[in-house]
């Protein structure tokens, strides 16, 4: 048996695993896939994997999966989940920093249970772009975003670019996150 606790923040959802508390294979892509299938398995946007760091001003390290198995550097919404987690679970501080593929990052418990991220600067911003009949910018703030500013946005719309602006030949070979 695997223990997990399922968390979520700004409409996702993530399995929370503790590495110290579970097999080697938490992290294989065909495990992390079947464990975030919504009808056979726990269902969710990714995985969050907690573990220690060996740099004693960190409080964990926390490595993300999407859903379909693949590594990222970082998830903001995940992260924030597994800070409030850590705070829940372990006597922290008020102020730590967590670790992430994407660098170290100041967080803070705040009172009524609320959480305070400071993420890294992005690290990479181009100038407006135009893939699929949207103009926007590509931003890394940890992980790639193509971040666009859409008038009467439908789902019908976002079904019909999203992906095509997700896979696009600039953003090969991971894709990249639609905001």
């Amino acid at each position: 048996m695997i223990p997990f606790t399922k968390v979520h923040s700004n409409g996702n959802d993530f399995i929370l695993l503790e590495a110290a508390n579970c097999p080697p294979t938490i992290r294989d892509a065909g495990f992390i896939r079947r464990l975030c299938d919504r009808y056979k398995g726990v269902g969710g946007d990714g995985v969050l994997v907690l573990s220690d760091s060996p740099d004693s001003e960190v409080a964990f390290h926390l490595d993300y999966h999407n859903a379909d198995g693949s590594w990222e550097t970082f998830c903001a919404n995940g992260t924030r989940c597994a800070i409030q987690y850590f705070g829940r679970t372990q006597p922290a501080p008020k102020m730590f920093y967590v670790t992430t593929g994407a660098g170290k990052h100041r967080a803070e418990i705040l009172a009524d249970d609320l959480v305070r991220l400071q993420i890294l600067p992005p690290s990479h911003v181009t100038d407006m772009l135009e893939i699929a009949t949207v103009s926007g910018q590509h931003v890394d703030s940890g992980a790639p975003h193509f971040a666009a500013q859409v008038e009467n946005l439908t789902d019908e719309l976002v079904a019909r670019i999203g992906p095509e602006i997700r896979y696009a030949d600039i953003f090969q070979p991971r894709g990249v996150n639609v905001n």
